[in-house]
């Protein structure tokens, strides 16, 4: 991780909106690819579930991240 997303990741948690939603952006391709495995070995989980709790996971990520 570069000095700039960490820089972002503060930001983030001060506030801004802005830099929090590209944030979210950057990362939705990482989330999506991780539901998608989970889903590959949970037959149970569909991938629309999986996906809103990997999103939910990515905002607290964010707002916690330190």
């Amino acid at each position: 991780m570069n000095k700039n997303t960490k820089e972002q990741f503060k930001q983030a948690q001060n506030g801004n909106k802005k830099v929090r939603e590209q944030l979210v952006i950057d990362n939705l391709g990482l989330v999506k690819w991780q539901a998608g495995k989970f889903v590959k070995y949970k037959n149970d989980v569909d991938f629309e579930t999986a996906y809103q709790e990997g999103c939910v996971g990515l905002l607290k990520a964010i707002d916690e991240f330190n």
